[in-house]
């Protein structure tokens, strides 16, 4: 395998964590875009992602469907476009349609040292407590609290804070 072929697979992993870590109500597939709804609560539990680039597909034939699906839910449309899977024509086009940038993600990864006890920098926390957390942290208002909870509640493998 192609070192360029093994970052984006890396990169693919590290994205498809991110998904489960933060799951939605609803996840489609569609053309390689990944589309995600959660009654508007949170960007990445409501947007689209080129996840899976269709050969032989204009990306860009993908998007007028999507804004539909979301408009018809009462939901912003929003489009995460990744920098290892999104073809350059995508940002421009979405641009032209009067789409803008926002709230940029800065994804870091880090290798655990040898000797390092996994169990000492990873703490469960129940639901509860991750949502005082995250209230706390954010300074979330009690209406919102609800919606954070349904996300939470759907994660599968439960809470974790990682501390380094």
């Amino acid at each position: 395998m192609l070192e360029a072929d093994i970052q984006i697979t890396n990169h693919r992993r590290i994205e498809e964590a991110a998904l489960r870590a933060w799951p939605a109500a609803q996840q489609l597939l569609f053309d390689g875009w990944v589309v995600r709804l959660s009654d508007g609560y949170t960007k990445r539990a409501n947007s689209a992602s080129l996840l899976y680039p269709q050969t032989g597909v204009s990306n860009l034939e993908s998007i007028e469907p999507i804004e539909t699906l979301y408009r018809s839910q009462h939901l912003p449309v929003i489009f995460r476009l990744l920098s290892f899977t999104t073809p350059i024509e995508v940002d421009p086009w979405l641009a032209d349609r009067g789409y803008r940038e926002v709230d940029g993600t800065l994804v870091m990864t880090a290798v655990v040292p040898p000797g390092v006890a996994l169990d000492l920098m990873v703490r469960s926390l129940d639901i509860e407590q991750g949502i005082a957390a995250h209230a706390r942290m954010n300074n979330i208002p009690d209406a919102v609290l609800l919606r954070h909870r349904r996300i939470l509640e759907r994660i599968p493998s439960g809470l974790s804070f990682v501390g380094l």
